[in-house]
């Protein structure tokens, strides 16, 4: 028959209490629930065979909780089931359970470690939350899903390995664990969500797998240990404020893949510290202000055929988009200069190497080398080059060149 056996910390003899299977009401009085929520100096608990689930909330606050035993058979932690348990230091979960449903340890704060069972296919949402003493954990190759905010404020989490089902990490994950200094993705992320990375003030590097297609807003914000970042060729999106405040952020390596990228608005907003951005995407679209107040930009790597996006209004005072290829002049603020100097002020034109989307007709010829000023030079003196395009120095090339490599 399953039961609850409840050990306090006062001179209280322990208490044994028949549950059903659920363990959230009386046995054999389905009318009397169970909630031992907040339940004074409860020290241990032990839970019988014949429980197959940890009901919501039934151990919440229960602030003087150290240990808790779980029988083969539990398949469910509920949610909130050991919220705000701040003495609780440690909980080995049986092989059998599946899933830990929303909060079921937020706010623990003593928690060092936990014990994942294999079975574990979703993480639920906040589950982690708060858990400031949790400085590692295993997460077992059956699971699929980590919700948002699921190790939100784990701020002693200093690494973690996901496992190769996750596709996504979602909104909030590893929000302001400010410990994290590396993580490894697996090959089947596609997405990572709204401030999945916020403020991981220690992350100092990190690979993005192939796969990879968009980072949503402040997905990285205010990572000030980040210094470089390659972003995979299946990139369509990185959206506003991705990389907001990533003040050690010195480079930035955009791959061309199928797929035309966008760079939205304030994406590499205050990275103060950039000095060199390449797009190798020919279609790539980047909004005017993507790379406002990165005043350290030396050297930029990048096609001519890229457009500009500017955010204006219309005669009847409606926002709209105007485009412009890099090369081309704009007005803006009354100011007439080409489109490139409105996302890249502080780069000199000779620090720019132009890579050029050439007709097809020279395609076979150029396309398939070295994309480099030196070729595309020696390109323009022959017969057949275009003749629309300013021939540099060659001390200017040499120069380029040796950066931008």
């Amino acid at each position: 028959m399953p039961y609850l056996t409840l050990q306090f910390s006062d001179e209280r003899e322990d208490l044994q209490i028949e549950v059903d299977q659920f363990s959230y009401r009386l046995f054999g009085d389905p009318n009397r629930h169970i909630l031992l929520k907040n339940y004074d100096n409860l020290e241990n608990v032990i839970v019988g065979a014949g429980v197959i689930e940890i009901a919501t909330e039934l151990f919440s606050e229960c602030n003087s909780l150290l240990s808790i035993t779980l029988p083969e058979g539990v398949t469910k932690i509920g949610g909130h089931a050991f919220y705000r348990c701040t003495s609780l230091v440690s909980i080995t979960l049986p092989e059998t359970v599946t899933t830990i449903r929303v909060g079921a340890f937020l706010g623990c704060t003593s928690l060092e470690s936990i014990d994942l069972p294999q079975t574990l296919t979703e993480i639920g949402w906040r589950v982690f939350e708060g858990c400031t003493s949790l400085a590692s954990i295993t997460l077992p190759e059956t699971l699929t899903t980590i919700e948002a905010s699921a190790f939100y404020n784990c701020t002693s989490l200093a690494s973690i390995t996901l496992p190769d089902g996750v596709t996504a990490i979602g909104k909030s994950a590893f929000e302001d664990c400010t410990s994290l200094a590396s993580i490894t993705l697996p090959e089947g992320v596609r997405k990572i969500e709204v401030s999945a990375f916020r403020l991981c003030t220690s992350l100092a590097s990190i690979t993005l797998p192939a796969g990879v297609t968009a980072i949503g807003e402040y997905a990285f914000y205010a990572c000030l240990s980040l210094v470089s970042i390659t972003l995979p060729a299946g990139m369509t999106t990185i959206k506003n404020y991705a990389f907001y405040g990533c003040t050690s952020l010195q480079s930035v390596h955009i791959r061309a893949g199928r797929e035309r990228v966008l760079i939205e608005s304030l994406a590499f907003f205050d990275c103060r510290s950039l000095e060199l951005v390449r797009v190798d995407d020919k279609h790539a679209r980047i909004h005017s202000d993507a790379f406002l107040n990165c005043d350290s930009i030396e050297f930029v790597n990048i096609y001519d055929s890229v457009k500009v996006l500017f955010k204006t209004n219309n005669a009847q005072g409606q926002s709209q988009i105007e485009s412009k290829y890099l090369k081309e002049e704009y007005r803006l603020h009354e100011q007439k200069k080409p489109a490139w100097k409105y996302v890249f002020p502080s780069c000199k034109e000779e620090n720019i190497r132009w890579r050029l989307n050439f007709p097809q007709r020279f395609r076979d010829g150029f396309v398939d080398r070295p994309t480099t000023l030196a070729a595309v030079l020696s390109m323009r003196r022959s017969e057949n080059a275009p003749q629309n395009y300013p021939q540099l120095p060659k001390e200017v090339v040499e120069n380029v060149l040796e950066r931008t490599e």
